[in-house]
């Protein structure tokens, strides 16, 4: 529930929770703020216009919950400077660096996914585009698994759930 409930005041949710002894629980999550995301939405969309320079990032994540907290991070820790795309498994992420090869420039890459995993997705990009830097960002976290990531290409490793000083170094490092 803790880390519900940090996860919702990041999303602007309100997160309320009824019990009653022999009945049940009831969980609500309640949007909110919607007037002021919208403005911020369209303040966005009229940055991209403005400037075609921006980097990308590309967040290969197939869980919605964690691609809205990453997106929300990395827009709160560096002021809505980067374009941010999302790809759902890691075929489609593999697809966005062929295709838009000269456009992205960091992958956050999710290591447990559907289709293809985020190793294999690594290995493929890796063989695409040598110098893209790619994060892995998993709740995997045992030497082992850094161990793999490493091995199939992944230029860094932040653990699940993320810390927000960690994630903006990290991105720092490789996007100045």
């Amino acid at each position: 529930m803790a880390i519900a409930k940090k996860n919702a005041d990041l999303l602007e949710f309100e997160l309320k929770l009824e019990s009653e002894f022999g009945i049940g629980t009831t969980i609500s999550i309640t949007k909110t703020n919607i007037t002021e995301e919208k403005n911020i939405e369209n303040e966005e969309s009229q940055t991209k216009n403005s400037s075609d320079e921006r980097k990308v990032i590309l967040i290969a994540e197939d869980g919605e919950v964690n691609y809205l907290i990453l997106k929300k991070l990395i827009n709160k820790l560096f002021d809505n400077r980067f374009e941010i795309i999302r790809a759902i498994n890691g075929e489609a992420a593999v697809y966005y660096c062929k295709i838009e090869a000269n456009k992205v420039d960091l992958v956050l890459m999710d290591i447990k996914m559907p289709i293809m995993d985020g190793y294999e997705a690594t290995r493929k990009i890796k063989d695409l585009r040598p110098t893209l830097p790619i994060i892995a960002q998993t709740a995997f976290s045992s030497a082992n698994d850094i161990e793999q990531a490493k091995k199939s290409g992944c230029d860094d490793f932040i653990e699940k759930p993320i810390d927000q000083n960690l994630l903006g170094i990290v991105i720092s490092k490789y996007l100045n």
